[in-house]
Parts: structure tokens; C-alpha cells; sequence
């Protein structure tokens, strides 16, 4: 084999490590790749169009993955154990450094009241869009199916009670089409989660990177009331509330769509008597969201908790020598104990309120459907309950109750992404060295950090660490600070 076969093209390389270029693995394969004119016949069919759409909606790509995968169960070797450079290479439009620069650029030219907005929502639209309408062919096929089953039972209830043999020609369209809005329902959802998810990891991505770089770059006035645990926060608790958001976004018009069509037919199908669970439902959410808020609440003492365990922890360990000299470990052994069960407290806490809207999620509907059956049937001794209205509404209510549990989760998601939105712009506002190189060097064990701060026009810098330092006009300004390695 020629040298040339053995080495990788620039779309195949991908390393885990800026500097590995040891790391090899195969490019993304929803990305559209552009073949050479001389390449073979079978390259061309695996980067055709007809390919990549296959891949987009089967996700066949990955019986690669699990083909190996199950091979290390018969064979130990070394070949074939996976390892991460079976894994595919990261798409170019989602990686940190790409997402990074294009949040910036938007931000800066949608610079207002709501750039942040905008420019996240310039991100995530190449995949949040597809994925609303893939959420709505599902969701079409959703209420479709319970109405084919409707009358799929009535067309065996009227032949029962006939003496055709007609069954077969009356019912096969019925089957048809519930296969098929099954299988077309199993698709689109599958690939509205998909985009959705992709979608939360690109904001997720995009604001981390924003966050990271803005706190390299912030001036000390700038720093004044940040913390490492506040900012440990936004980037770990704050983005992630982010990414749930991306992947229930569109429940906030296909779930009211869903609520409403859904009684429309049942108050085609039994009249009033379907408002009784219909409110019984809906009333679950408000109290699913101050459910969630509480959980919410909750968490966000537990992280504040385990922020001050980790820095006592980290206090002991930077000043090790100093606690063994004054035998100090008793104390901060006390201090993270008492520390530890108030965490262990709030945990409990958080999942007994966990506990309680699972409970309350799994009895509304049943509560909501019996009431409505028994509101049909007393209402009126004509209203009798056949098999198609029954296996009818029983299917309904089960549709209808995952978007009311979602809408209350996704509410109180909406509020923290609020408060995010109100706190994002206050790190954002803050001053900030817009140029600023820093290189760490150890030289006779002491670590020197240099600050190369381009300024233009200043007469005066402040460093919290250096105190008050008076420059003259000029380019530029270089400060050393010295501290123990």
C-alpha cells in the first residue's frame, strides 16, 4: 500500500489536541464533503446527496460504533477495543473556537438591548428551525393516529353488526395509514430531538466560550463582585438551563397548539363532559411550575453549599504546610463535615420535591381521564361508552398530558433563562481590557505573569493586585507581577 493511501486528507483529520496531529478520525457525516473528479465510484456514492440524507434520518452511521462495540465482548484485543479515535470528528459549525468568534461577531452587530438574543439566535437557527418543523409533522401524526384508530373501530363495530364480509376493504386504508403516521411520527421526533439537541449544544457551546473569553479580558473594575463560584455557575448551572430550553423551545407553541386541538375533538367526540379533565389537567400547570421553581430554588442553595466546601477544601490544600504545622486538619475536616450535611440536607430536600411532581404527574391523568368518563356517562342515560370513543379518549388524554407537564417545566426554565438574560448583561457590560496577552514563564521559582494592556489614550491604570499605577500617555504599558510560585 502506497504512502499516499496512508495518509489522512485535511476533512478526515480531526485531534482531540491542537498539537496531536497523532489523533485520526472520520469527518462528520451529515456535513455535505466535496469529493475529488478522480475519486472512486464508491467515495462518490458515500458523499452523495442520497447518502448524507440517509445518514441524517437513519443515523446509520453509527452501526459502525456498535459493530465494534460488540465485538469487545468476544474478543479482547487490542484491535478491537473503541477508543476515541473510532469516534467521528466534532462538526466544523460546532466546535468552541468557531462558535466562539461568530457569537462575537454577532453581538457586535446587533449591539442593543437584545443582541445577546440575537446573536445566540443567529447560531442556533440552522438547527432550531428544521427542528420546529420536524415537531410539527410529528405532532400532525400524533392526533392523526388516535382518529384513524377511531374509525378504524368503527368500521368493525358496523360490520359486526352486518352481514357483509366487507371487513377487510373497510379497514385496510385505516391500518395503512396508522403505519404509516407511526413510522413518519417515529422519524420527525427522533429528528426533532436530534436538532434540538444540537441546537442546546451550540448555545451551550457559544455562551461558555463567550463567558471564558470575557472573563480573560475583564479590567479589575470590571471584577469588582465577581467570583470564582459565580462564575463556576454561569458557565456549568446557568448554560446548562440553556440547553434544556433549545431542547423543549418549541413546546412553547406546540404544546398550547396540541392542548387546544386535542379538546377540539374531544368535544366533538363527547361533548362538555371532556372539560372536566381537560381542567383537571391544566390545572396541573401551575403547580408543576412552582414544583419546578422549588426544585430550582433548591439547587441553586446546594450549589452555593458545595461552592463553599470546594473553597475551604481548596484553602486547605493551597496551605497545606501551614495546616500541618498548626494541626489545623481537625478544624477544616469540622468545617467541610458541617458543610457536607448541610449539602446532604438540600439534596434530600430536593429530591423528596422531585419525588412529589413525579407522583402528581403520573396521577393527574389517570384522575383527569376517569373523571371524564364518569362525567360522560352520568350526564346522560343515553351517553354509552363504545369501544372507539373509549380506546379514542383514553389515547387522547395520554397525548395531552405530556405537553401540560412539559409546559409547566418549560415556564419556569423560561424565568431562569430570564434571569440569566438580566445577568448575562451585567457580565457583558462590565469594563474590560479589550487587548490583553498574557504568558506565564517560572524563572528561580518564581512566576512571573505579563500584562501587555494596548491603550491608546490613559493616564492612569488600576490593578487590583499592584495597587495604583501611574503611567504616562503612550502606546502601551507593560506591568510585572511578581508572586511566590
Amino acid at each position: 500500500m502506497s504512502q499516499d493511501k496512508l495518509t489522512p486528507t485535511s476533512s478526515e483529520r480531526d485531534s482531540f489536541n491542537d498539537n496531536d496531529e497523532g489523533n485520526i478520525r472520520l469527518p462528520w457525516p451529515e456535513e455535505r464533503i466535496t469529493t475529488a473528479p478522480n475519486s472512486s465510484i464508491a467515495t462518490r456514492l458515500r458523499h452523495s446527496c442520497i447518502c448524507a440524507f440517509y445518514n441524517r434520518w437513519t443515523y446509520s452511521y453509527m452501526n459502525r460504533l456498535f459493530k465494534k462495540g460488540a465485538l469487545q465482548k468476544k474478543n479482547k484485543s487490542a484491535e478491537t477495543q473503541l477508543t476515541q479515535n473510532d469516534l467521528y470528528s466534532i462538526p466544523t459549525k460546532m466546535k468552541a473556537l468557531v462558535l466562539g468568534r461568530k457569537f462575537w461577531k454577532l453581538y457586535d452587530e446587533h449591539n442593543g438591548k437584545y443582541a445577546f438574543f440575537k446573536a445566540l439566535w443567529h447560531l442556533v437557527a440552522p438547527t432550531f428551525v428544521p427542528a420546529g418543523f420536524c415537531q410539527a409533522v410529528a405532532l400532525t401524526s400524533q392526533i392523526l393516529v388516535p382518529i384513524c384508530v377511531m374509525q378504524l373501530l368503527i368500521a368493525v363495530e358496523i360490520d359486526s353488526s352486518s352481514s357483509t364480509n366487507s371487513l377487510f376493504e373497510d379497514t385496510i386504508l385505516y391500518v395503512i395509514a396508522i403505519f404509516v403516521l407511526s413510522v413518519l411520527n417515529a422519524f420527525c421526533t427522533h429528528r426533532y430531538q436530534f436538532l434540538s439537541y444540537q441546537s442546546g449544544i451550540v448555545i451551550r457551546t457559544a455562551v461558555s466560550s463567550a463567558i471564558y473569553e470575557k472573563s480573560l479580558i475583564l479590567s479589575p473594575k470590571g471584577r469588582e463582585g465577581l467570583t470564582s463560584g459565580y462564575v463556576t455557575n454561569l458557565v456549568a448551572t446557568d448554560t446548562q438551563k440553556l440547553f434544556e430550553v433549545m431542547h423543549d423551545g418549541h413546546m412553547i407553541w406546540s404544546a398550547p397548539l396540541a392542548i387546544l386541538v386535542i379538546i377540539i375533538i374531544l368535544l366533538i367526540i363527547i361533548g362538555p363532559p371532556c372539560l372536566v379533565g381537560a381542567f383537571i389537567l391544566i390545572a396541573l400547570v401551575p403547580l408543576s411550575t412552582k414544583f419546578a421553581s422549588l426544585v430550582i430554588n433548591i439547587r441553586r442553595q446546594r450549589v452555593a453549599v458545595a461552592d463553599e466546601r470546594v473553597e475551604i477544601t481548596t484553602a486547605m490544600l493551597q496551605g497545606i504546610k501551614v495546616t500541618k504545622l498548626n494541626n489545623y486538619e481537625d478544624k477544616f475536616e469540622a468545617r467541610v463535615a458541617e458543610a457536607r450535611q448541610r449539602e446532604v440536607k438540600l439534596v434530600k430536600k430536593e429530591q423528596f420535591v422531585w419525588g412529589m411532581t413525579l407522583v402528581i404527574r403520573v396521577c393527574t391523568p389517570v384522575i383527569a381521564t376517569a373523571a371524564t368518563l364518569v362525567t360522560f356517562v352520568l350526564v346522560s342515560e343515553n351517553n354509552v361508552l363504545t369501544a372507539s370513543d373509549t380506546f379514542t379518549i383514553l389515547m387522547l388524554f395520554n397525548m395531552i398530558k405530556f405537553p401540560i407537564n412539559q409546559a409547566g417545566q418549560l415556564l419556569s426554565k423560561a424565568a431562569r433563562v430570564s434571569s440569566y438574560y438580566s445577568t448575562d448583561m451585567h457580565y457583558h457590560s462590565a469594563n474590560n481590557e479589550r487587548s490583553l496577552a498574557t504568558k506565564r514563564n517560572a524563572i528561580s521559582g518564581l512566576s512571573i505573569s505579563i500584562f501587555v494592556i494596548a491603550q491608546l489614550q490613559t493616564n492612569m491604570l488600576t490593578l487590583s493586585s499592584l495597587g495604583t499605577v501611574k503611567v504616562s500617555n503612550g502606546p502601551q504599558t507593560l506591568c510585572l507581577k511578581l508572586h511566590p510560585f
